[in-house]
């Protein structure tokens, strides 16, 4: 992976990679239909893309993110910098993207009680990408 730095040298991206210690079972103890599918995943999710990572609250945030997706896959760990550039494994993407905080509605019943009226609120993390 490409080693990033900021101006003031900062380092981001990948910063650490360390080895997994449960080894690669190779989906052993799935079904033949359902290892095909996890194979074709693991496949899918590790291809490199080319991102860009946004913070909701814009410069000067960061996300730090530990990344194993699959048995035996080493553990990862990144540092992201708001407006800059990545490239990453599709699971890493789509497991980010798919965080959105559940925020309370601020509605009162009758009695002066909250309602439980919860909904998901706007990103705080994201990737973006053209090239999808």
């Amino acid at each position: 992976m490409k080693k990033y730095v900021t101006e003031n040298g900062r380092e981001h991206g990948l910063i650490n990679s360390l080895q997994n210690s449960s080894e690669d079972n190779d989906f052993k103890h799935f079904s033949p239909e359902h290892k095909a599918k996890m194979v074709a995943l693991k496949k899918e999710e590790g291809k490199i893309k080319k991102v860009t990572y946004l913070h909701k609250d814009g410069v000067g945030n960061f996300l730090a993110k530990p990344y194993c997706h699959f048995a035996g896959e080493p553990l990862q760990q990144y540092l992201f910098l708001h407006g800059y550039e990545y490239e990453v494994p599709l699971g890493l993407i789509n497991e980010v993207n798919a965080i959105k905080p559940i925020v309370r509605s601020d509605v009162l019943d009758a009695n002066g009680m909250p309602t439980i009226n919860d909904k998901k609120s706007d990103p705080l993390h994201r990737f973006v990408s053209m090239s999808f």
